[in-house]
């Protein structure tokens, strides 16, 4: 389109953004506040309460308790002929000591757990094996703190999705929706479910400050499935 196309019309080009994918990349998996959805391996979990989630391209990381408390979560493939109990005692991250490793059962699956101690920090990992491949967990915790309930939470929330869950994760999408009489930032973000600060994004998608008033009839951005 022409450039001056966003100025002329910008009912044009708002009807031109309604239904772009916004956040994450499906492949990757999908953040849904606390909760981590990958249609891929058919898998989800949920962090602890309190945490923030983010996926990247290889992990999903978390951060809780103001930076107190951190979790990452990624996959691998296990050497051939290695046990899970072996690689979980292996420690697999550099400069933590390991202690006792334990087998337990998780969504189903083998799985093996051990706390780590680092120089600050203290650890709990998991690893849950799924044929060939290993999802890893690390929850750490700064100093006194012991990230073992915070673990446990995490495994319990961990899930196979059946293929109809695994369908339905959908990347977010930029939608229109019209302002209704009375309709405030607030009412329209209440639609944003989804979102950790729906409010915040609401605004900022729609270059708008938090005491506006919202004009009727008027389409305005949110983020929605």
């Amino acid at each position: 389109g022409a450039p001056g196309l966003a100025l002329a019309d910008p009912g044009r080009w708002l009807t031109a953004i309604d239904g772009i994918a916004f956040g994450d990349d499906p492949a990757d998996g999908v953040v849904r506040g606390r909760r981590y959805l990958n249609s891929a391996l058919r898998i989800a979990f949920t962090a602890p309460e309190g945490f923030e989630l983010e996926a990247a391209r290889e992990m999903v990381v978390g951060v809780g308790g103001d930076g107190a408390q951190a979790l990452r979560f990624d996959s691998v493939a296990l050497k051939p002929g290695q046990t899970l109990e072996s690689y979980v005692a292996s420690g697999w991250i550099d400069g933590v000591t390991t202690g006792t490793v334990e087998s337990v059962t998780v969504g189903g699956l083998p799985a093996a757990v051990t706390t780590g101690k680092g120089t600050d920090w203290r650890f709990r990992l998991a690893a849950i094996q799924a044929g060939s491949r290993v999802y890893r967990f690390i929850l750490a915790a700064k100093g006194e703190t012991d990230p073992e309930r915070g673990m446990r939470a995490v495994l319990d929330s961990f899930r196979s999705l059946t293929p109809a869950e695994a369908q339905s994760v959908k990347p977010m999408q930029i939608r229109l929706v019209s302002a209704a009489e009375g309709e405030t930032p607030t009412s329209l973000a209440g639609r944003m479910a989804t979102h950790d600060r729906p409010q915040e994004l609401f605004l900022i998608l729609n270059g708008i400050e938090r005491s506006a008033r919202l004009n009727p009839g008027q389409r305005y951005k949110i983020v929605t499935e």
